[in-house]
């Protein structure tokens, strides 16, 4: 996954069309540097079924907190991750109904979309390609 392909616009997105279809959603901020869904929520006035958590990039960390969305009844949860591809992401991808890999227009990531595919297509998850340009 490459990076500033417009992941968190569309995790905050998925969000919110997600809570207005009466849903409670656990947005999880993998990325602890930029917080873009996490600050994206707290910048918000509404009050809704969504919540975001920033989660250190560390697997244990992460199957935590997908216990406790479990626990606590979240219909859905999204994964707005850093942009490298790792271990951590074969976990979540472990948790995934769907993987959403945004793309863009340009050589470089129609060329990077063969290798996250076949990532996602190993551990049996279905996938779309988002544009977010």
């Amino acid at each position: 996954m490459r990076q500033n392909l417009g992941k968190s616009t569309i995790s905050t997105n998925m969000a919110v069309c997600a809570a207005r279809a009466g849903k409670k959603v656990l947005l999880v901020d993998l990325d602890e540097k930029q917080k873009s869904a996490a600050n994206w929520w707290k910048r918000r006035e509404i009050e809704d079924d969504i919540k975001a958590v920033i989660v250190p990039h560390d697997i244990e960390k992460v199957k935590e907190i997908y216990g406790f969305a479990q626990k606590q009844g979240y219909d859905l949860v999204i994964f707005d991750t850093k942009g490298a591809s790792d271990t951590l992401h074969n976990v979540i991808i472990g948790f995934a109904t769907l993987c959403i890999v945004p793309v863009q227009p340009s050589v470089f990531d129609l060329e990077a979309i063969p290798s996250t595919a076949n990532m996602i297509k190993s551990l049996d998850k279905p996938f779309t390609r988002c544009s977010s340009f």
